[in-house]
């Protein structure tokens, strides 16, 4: 038996063939490779955005949460420094904020304070009043001494359903005062007011004590002197309600 050898055209051919499937093969694997590689990185950029999202998500949620626990959510107030327009309207707008949005919401103000401006501090004083609930309002206020509440501080002490003092805070309560000048007229005018304010604001303590001082009691432990009480003296005359 013999055997014919092929041509050099046909052998050239047949290589072409092999060499073009070769060829063929190694560029649909190439394919399916970028497919994979593709189908890889899309993948991991899923993998990565859901992280991000996590985390976009988690920090959302610990702002969120680190909001509601800030004092206008908490319904709380700190009241610090003199009694002046500089610290009585933020506490105004804030009671203000908090009564449209929450109609029944506890009102909390803890106070440290000197004292200060008596109109100043009657404005906030009526309407703290209002607010309450003593007041005939809907929200329930507790006001807390941290530090000391003197002069004005104290006053506006008594405007809260709830009085509390810490303690080793204190209370300090003086005759109303003044800085006036002028002619004798004038003076004479701002004393009459002085005397009337000055009767009023001993109504109030001694309202707000329930029977345990009397009105000539108080005056004469006010009179041309500051009065300073601590916690358990100021629980004993029923300045406040408690201490804590």
């Amino acid at each position: 038996m013999t055997t014919t050898k092929p041509s050099p055209a046909r052998e050239a051919a047949e290589i072409a063939k092999i060499q073009a499937e070769t060829a063929e093969l190694l560029l649909q694997q190439e394919l399916r490779q970028q497919e994979v590689r593709k189908a890889r990185a899309e993948a991991a950029k899923e993998e990565n955005q859901a992280a991000i999202s996590a985390i976009s998500l988690k920090e959302r949620e610990r702002v969120e949460e680190f909001a509601k626990i800030q004092d206008h959510y908490s319904f709380h107030h700190m009241f610090e420094g003199t009694v002046d327009e500089r610290t009585v309207f933020p506490l105004l707008n804030t009671m203000s904020a908090w009564d449209r949005q929450y109609p029944e919401c506890p009102m909390n103000i803890t106070i440290n304070s000197p004292g200060g401006s008596v109109i100043d501090g009657m404005h906030l004083f009526d309407q703290i009043t209002a607010y309450s609930v003593r007041g005939g309002g809907k929200h329930f206020v507790t006001m807390t001494v941290r530090g000391y509440a003197a002069s004005m501080a104290g006053i506006l002490l008594q405007s809260a359903d709830e009085r509390v003092i810490g303690p080793e805070s204190y209370l300090m309560i003086h005759e109303v005062s003044t800085y006036t000048g002028g002619k004798i007229g004038e003076i004479k005018d701002e004393v009459k007011f002085l005397e009337l304010v000055s009767d009023r604001v001993a109504n109030i303590f001694v309202e707000r004590s329930k029977g345990k001082i009397s009105k000539k009691d108080f005056v004469a432990g006010w009179e041309r002197k500051e009065w300073w009480l601590d916690s358990k003296e100021a629980l004993r005359l029923g300045f406040v309600d408690r201490i804590g």
